[in-house]
């Protein structure tokens, strides 16, 4: 069968969320899951110039809407909306790059 990245992501998230309320107790335990961050690998997206990179950037990029150039926004949003009906405590983030 085939799927579109956000349906198998969805599936996949569902599925781990399922496990953790099945095999978790909320009293004893927390959930962190951890996914991908904003891009920030081409300096361009934050004024750098065509084909650079991060190496010795300094600055924060502080714009609160950033997603970066190469940011799956559709899976970010599945993400979220499953996450948005958990029953259980359960924490999101993304990863910090390296």
């Amino acid at each position: 069968m085939e799927l579109t990245t956000e349906d198998a992501c969805r599936m996949e998230m569902k599925s781990m969320l399922r496990w953790v309320r099945l095999n978790m107790d909320p009293k004893k335990t927390r959930v962190f899951f951890t996914s991908m961050s904003p891009s920030h690998g081409k300096c361009i997206d934050w004024g750098g110039v065509e084909g650079g990179n991060y190496y010795n950037e300094t600055t924060i990029i502080e714009d609160p809407a950033y997603w970066g150039s190469d940011c799956r926004k559709n899976v970010m949003k599945v993400i979220g909306e499953v996450f948005g009906k958990k029953l259980f405590p359960s924490h999101f983030k993304t990863s910090p790059n390296s």
